[in-house]
């Protein structure tokens, strides 16, 4: 992966992400412009330290946040803010349009998302964007990628450089 530093054009981008890739000796790129400020409807699943970090930096520019977290122990200090907290990853999904991983393998997220599943059981992913953003193997990700496209949905594998006061100055470098 290749960080580009940029001056966005529009001041309504959030970031830019640059992909970079050598297939079969051939170089591919892709260059992808998330406009996630148009996207009022974020959901953040898993509420780790990082999980927190994004939900707080996305609470501090005005942005409407759902969460949901397997264990609830993780919530609970974000029951006082402005988040919504989600009873179930179904609640979460079908109210969001842009759903961030922050789980913390590829088990957790084939469990959670059932694209172990065959397609007219798996969640309702028709037109939602997914952004992983665990550490997995490349043929994990491929393998996550069809089955949410197969579904109808968006695939994004942003694995982050950086750690926690990245994530709260929102400086953190999304690859």
């Amino acid at each position: 992966m290749l960080h580009i530093p940029y001056t966005p054009v529009y001041n309504n981008f959030d970031f830019i992400i640059f992909d970079l890739r050598i297939t079969k000796n051939l170089l591919q790129s892709k260059f992808y412009i998330i406009d996630i400020r148009c996207t009022v409807d974020i959901g953040i699943i898993g509420i780790g330290l990082m999980g927190h970090a994004f939900a707080e930096r996305f609470l501090s520019q005005g942005f409407t946040v759902r969460v949901f977290n397997r264990s609830r122990d993780n919530i609970k200090n974000l029951e006082d803010s402005d988040v919504i907290l989600c009873a179930t990853a179904d609640e979460l999904i079908s109210t969001s349009s842009t759903i961030i991983l922050m789980l913390s393998d590829a088990d957790a997220i084939n469990n959670l998302l059932q694209l172990t599943r065959q397609p007219d059981v798996r969640k309702n992913l028709q037109d939602k964007t997914i952004i992983q953003m665990a550490t997995i193997s490349p043929s994990q990700s491929k393998d996550i990628d069809q089955a949410v496209s197969s579904s109808g949905g968006h695939y994004l594998e942003a694995p982050v450089l950086g750690s926690i006061p990245e994530a709260n100055t929102g400086t953190l470098i999304i690859m």
